[in-house]
């Protein structure tokens, strides 16, 4: 009987302890969670992030991307422009497209000018060198004369103003305030390329 009531206590306390130990951890996570609300956030955060986690460890990486993004595609779309605008000058059979390539030579040369500074100030390398469609684009150009030169050269103009205006409107909001001056310095200028080159077009 002695022995039997020993075994039963022994039972109990088994019972009790398995008890605490499956209930403890709970609790415990309750208890940090509540001291320290930052590690339920901590948790939310993370699973808002993208993969390499970048997001999270570096604030502000998403806005510098764009802002370096916008200064390396501005100036190639720049260098594409006053090569286009030199063949015009050569090529183009009317005045009035003649005058808009020496038109873009200067205005572009203006703007690719204050973006090698904008890069400058933040340490960007920017290459003038264009990509393989740009580059593909004005080899294409470059083997056209006469009046299939005036009508590619207008067509390639009217494209590339009406991206460039998109992409300068959005820079109106850009986090940078360099790249804000920049945009609402030049954005005007980019409408009147675009409006003089339809009137060149519909003339």
């Amino acid at each position: 009987m002695k022995n039997f009531i020993i075994v039963l206590n022994i039972i109990i306390i088994l019972w009790i302890t398995s008890i605490f130990s499956i209930k403890s951890p709970d609790k415990t996570n309750d208890q940090l969670v509540s001291a320290f609300p930052a590690l339920a956030s901590g948790v939310d955060q993370k699973n808002t992030t993208d993969h390499t986690g970048l997001k999270q460890t570096v604030p502000g990486l998403e806005a510098n991307d764009d802002i370096y993004r916008f200064i390396r595609e501005a100036s190639e779309a720049r260098s594409m422009d006053l090569r286009q605008g030199k063949l015009a000058e050569q090529r183009a059979t009317t005045r009035s497209l003649k005058d808009y390539g020496t038109l873009m030579i200067r205005d572009q040369a203006s703007m690719l000018n204050d973006l090698k500074k904008i890069a400058t100030l933040k340490k960007i390398e920017i290459d003038t060198t264009l990509g393989p469609d740009k580059s593909e684009g004005l080899q294409d150009l470059m083997k056209m004369h006469g009046r299939d030169f005036d009508n590619a050269f207008m067509r390639m103009m009217i494209i590339d103003h009406r991206r460039d205006v998109k992409k300068f409107q959005k820079a109106l909001t850009s986090p940078d305030p360099d790249i804000q001056v920049f945009a609402t310095k030049y954005l005007p200028l980019v409408k009147s390329h675009l409006e003089k080159i339809r009137s060149i077009k519909k003339g």
